[in-house]
């Protein structure tokens, strides 16, 4: 009977079936190790039944519940030894120091999905006033916990660079890529184009660049997937929705069924607003779009692995996005959608990327134990 390492997943606010955590990390890794997922009982779906053992909790959102979690989660993890656990949320580095005290034989990792201190600065659900001073005690805490750590995986290279001095080496950025698998187009090309945005339905994602987009393809139809985030938001789309009959609405769709209608669609769009946010974080619709063998229209300003004319094009606006889409022939979608299938077989894939995280674990899991050797030596 072969052992295997046990393996503990945290989190505290994405779903079991979080597309990073559960269909990336968790089914690349099972089995290899003795995985356990411990999360709130309100984050886990119905009929959701994966081949790893779950340890739910009992969840909130209030600040009150979120604190209890914290204790909660220190309890259950004190008990655990000689296992790896990964973090999830920025909340739970704060658990760290106890845990070192208390079970300190663990390997501790910390996944960091974004840039939690900048995302304060541009959230608009902080007072303005509170939002530097919570950024640089964020900023703080990551200068004095992070190292505390084994290993830091990060979401990109901007955030790898930004600590990989503070880590010292043990760090490694896995990007979002998808898992790669052939998907067969459902195309005909009959007009009108299909054109989709698959997403968070926010001003700042690009909701009204959406609909701006609509009105001047008329002969087109745009599908969109997703959620809006505020009243406004979602009045703006109902609003849209009676004024422009060729924005079709699907609401939020799982990404297994998403994967399954994109292959149906002629184009890709990315049009969030290049700010600060935006301009660091990566976009995984693109590659989305690129795996499901469409061209990708996408902002400039963005993290972009499009080529233009090759797997699609970088515009400047919606009037740029619009002279694109219309002089698109039906050899050129043919021709951009093979081409972005290829770099995803090629290159933008997970199967890549987790080679990186196989390797990282057992670099942390060697370096840990060339840790406690020296320790031993140094008490003899």
């Amino acid at each position: 009977m072969n052992y295997k390492k046990k393996l503990f997943i945290v989190t505290t606010l994405h779903r079991a079936d979080d597309h990073r955590i559960y269909h990336k990390e968790i089914l690349s890794l099972k089995d290899n190790y003795d995985i356990t997922l411990l999360c709130p009982q309100d984050k886990v779906p119905d009929n959701f039944h994966p081949p790893i053992k779950i340890d739910a909790f009992s969840g909130g959102e209030s600040k009150i519940e979120r604190v209890r979690i914290l204790f909660h989660l220190i309890k259950k993890l004190s008990k655990i030894k000689e296992s790896i656990v990964i973090f999830h949320d920025f909340e739970l580095i704060y658990i760290i120091f106890i845990l070192r005290i208390f079970a300190e034989n663990n390997i501790y990792i910390f996944d960091m999905h974004e840039d939690y201190p900048s995302q304060v600065l541009l959230t608009k659900k902080i007072p303005a006033l509170m939002r530097f001073p919570l950024y640089f005690f964020l900023m703080m805490s990551e200068i004095g916990i992070l190292p505390l750590f084994d290993w830091l995986f990060t979401a990109d290279d901007f955030l790898k660079n930004k600590y990989s001095n503070l880590m010292k080496g043990r760090i490694a950025a896995l990007f979002n890529f998808p898992q790669y698998k052939k998907i067969e187009r459902q195309q005909d090309f009959k007009k009108p184009l299909s054109i989709v945005y698959a997403g968070g339905l926010y001003f700042e994602r690009g909701l009204k660049e959406l609909v701006e987009l609509a009105s001047k393809l008329k002969e087109c139809k745009i599908h969109i997937f997703g959620r809006t985030f505020t009243t406004e938001e979602n009045k703006y789309l109902e609003h849209s929705l009676k004024k422009q009959p060729n924005i079709i609405y699907h609401g939020y769709i799982s990404y297994e069924n998403l994967l399954k209608i994109l292959p149906e669609m002629d184009i890709g769009l990315v049009l969030m607003k290049p700010n600060k946010k935006f301009r660091r974080n990566i976009s995984v619709k693109q590659f989305d779009y690129m795996i499901c063998g469409m061209p990708v229209i996408i902002k400039k300003g963005l993290i972009s692995f499009i080529k233009d004319n090759e797997t699609g094009f970088n515009v400047s606006g919606v009037d740029e996005a619009v002279i694109r889409i219309n002089n698109l022939t039906e050899d050129d979608i043919k021709r951009m959608g093979r081409n972005a299938v290829r770099a995803i077989k090629e290159k933008y894939n997970w199967e890549r990327e987790y080679v990186k995280m196989k390797e990282g674990l057992k670099r942390v899991v060697i370096l840990r134990g060339a840790s406690e050797s020296q320790e031993c030596r140094q008490v003899r």
